[in-house]
């Protein structure tokens, strides 16, 4: 996307003479060569200035157009008269005009360009048929010339006018999207830093919640764990009590034995289970509860 563009075939201007009553234009006369360079810079600001925003505010203001492109510098190399007109003043001329853009200029129009992926300066040159040596550009031109009858004023007509105030209004453009595409870069960062703070803020909230739950999941388990437990050793003690001084005395060798084993083996279960504390408590619990439940199924079965 360009940023500005106007169609220009032919663009006509006129100033005052310097010298008033002059009857006759030259190609290479400072007045003829004045209108020329006003037409391509005119024309480059008017292109400049007639992008819109959304809104229909304008992209950039004539003060800062006209500012940058005070900047460039405009001048002509072999100009040569190519036909005169025998019935009127009006001559034909022939020429190469060369736009200078000073070096930090260049530098800005080249990263504005590239911020805004416009392509490169070479190529916007190519585009307009400009040939590129260093920070000047230039491409051949044929314009008129002609004074007005009194003499006070020149008129000049540039063909072909369009691609060199493209060329000129792309420039000076290219360097004035800079900063605000700099700041656009800038508040987009910002934006996309302050989105990845709220997601890590939300995710850190969503870990905190979660390990809350499980906490409170996890203190629910070891509640309904050592209730069981409690149970199932209140069971084996009832059980215990409820059976015959003989009958104790000849389960006690084994009773012990168990109750040893049982506590080592849920140990070794448990610590198998997790690194959690609460978790090893529970798998602890519900070992214990389990192995009691069945040494009571045991006991019952050997009376």
């Amino acid at each position: 996307m360009r940023i500005a563009t106007r169609s220009i075939v032919i663009a006509m201007a006129a100033i005052a003479m310097v010298g008033c009553g002059k009857q006759k234009s030259t190609c290479s006369g400072t007045d003829e060569l004045a209108v020329v360079k006003s037409i391509v810079m005119d024309e480059a600001e008017k292109a400049i200035t007639s992008g819109k925003h959304d809104d229909g505010s304008p992209v950039f203001n004539a003060a800062s157009a006209r500012a940058t492109l005070s900047k460039f510098t405009v001048a002509f190399d072999n100009v040569r008269t190519a036909k005169v007109d025998p019935n009127s003043t009006k001559i034909f001329c022939e020429g190469t005009i060369k736009i200078v853009v000073p070096p930090d200029l260049l530098q800005s129009a080249e990263e504005g360009r590239k911020l805004g992926n416009l392509g490169t300066v070479s190529a916007l040159a190519s585009t307009n048929d400009m040939e590129q040596a260093a920070n000047a550009f230039s491409r051949s031109i044929e314009y008129s010339a002609q004074p007005t009858d009194d003499g006070k004023k020149v008129y000049a007509e540039l063909t072909n006018a369009k691609s060199i105030a493209d060329f000129v209004s792309e420039m000076a453009g290219s360097t004035l999207i800079k900063p605000m595409l700099e700041a656009k870069k800038i508040e987009a960062a910002k934006a996309a830093e302050a989105a990845s703070q709220a997601a890590e803020a939300q995710r850190l909230q969503n870990e905190q919640q979660q390990a809350q739950l499980q906490a409170e999941q996890g203190a629910a388990n070891l509640g309904v764990a050592q209730e069981q437990n409690t149970l199932a050793n209140q069971a084996i003690n009832e059980l215990w009590k409820s059976i015959s001084e003989e009958e104790r005395t000849y389960l006690i060798g084994s009773q012990r034995a168990w109750v040893k084993k049982k506590e080592i083996d849920c140990k070794i279960e448990a610590a198998g289970r997790s690194t959690d504390p609460t978790e090893i408590e529970i798998a602890r619990l519900n070992c214990d509860t389990s192995a009691t439940r069945a040494r009571i199924d045991e006991i019952r079965r050997s009376l």
